[in-house]
């Protein structure tokens, strides 16, 4: 019932009103229209578990009338330190690589993690259109266009924090998000006028 659009919205059941949250609360790394993109940079291997909640109850703030997911991520139970380095590759010319740094002296816990992002996203489309005189309603000229668009997204997202277990029922922490997007987008339109015969009269691209 969950689906991710190719604009990186995050949709439950049709719906596009969902509530994104980690570990029950909300976070800055999946707010906004950036959902998908904070999703991608969270290591698989972070998470413990990701709840689909369609029926709220009565403790969860009024947004996201579709529902909720939640992710739930794994508590570091392992004292010194300890990280990961994550790369993937896939077609398309996509790419991301990712780093988890962690370190328990005890109660206290320090960590980190800082994801780079790449995309290559290419959208096509044909329009056709004829035009009609509006005396006699019959056909008087026609238009095609052909457009291509091309854009390289590359996001960046990094979070430090630091946290305290006084016993295995309490933790008491900070922590703080950044995140950036940045993407440069080209498109090309190709436009032809032609008369009712089907004879070319004038063609020019747009950049």
């Amino acid at each position: 019932s969950v689906e991710v659009g190719s604009d990186g919205h995050v949709c439950l059941r049709g719906l596009s009103s969902v509530m994104s949250l980690i570990n029950g609360r909300p976070s800055p790394v999946l707010g906004n229209f950036r959902v998908a993109e904070g999703l991608h940079q969270l290591p698989a291997k972070s998470s413990e578990r990701i709840d689909v909640i369609t029926n709220r109850s009565a403790g969860y703030k009024p947004d996201g009338s579709s529902g909720i997911i939640n992710l739930v991520m794994k508590k570091n139970v392992k004292g010194g330190w300890n990280g990961s380095i994550t790369a993937n590759t896939g077609n398309r010319d996509r790419h991301n690589i990712s780093a988890i740094l962690n370190y328990k002296p005890g109660k206290l816990n320090i960590f980190g993690n800082y994801g780079i992002r790449q995309d290559s996203r290419l959208r096509t489309g044909d329009i056709t259109r004829e035009y009609l005189d509006p005396a006699t309603q019959l056909t008087n000229s026609f238009y095609t266009e052909q457009s291509s668009s091309l854009t390289r997204p590359i996001t960046h997202l990094a979070t430090i924090g630091v946290a305290y277990d006084p016993d295995k029922y309490n933790s008491f922490g900070i922590s703080g998000n950044y995140s950036n997007r940045e993407q440069e987008k080209n498109d090309v339109a190709n436009k032809f006028f032609f008369n009712k015969s089907h004879v070319l009269t004038g063609n020019y691209d747009r950049l």
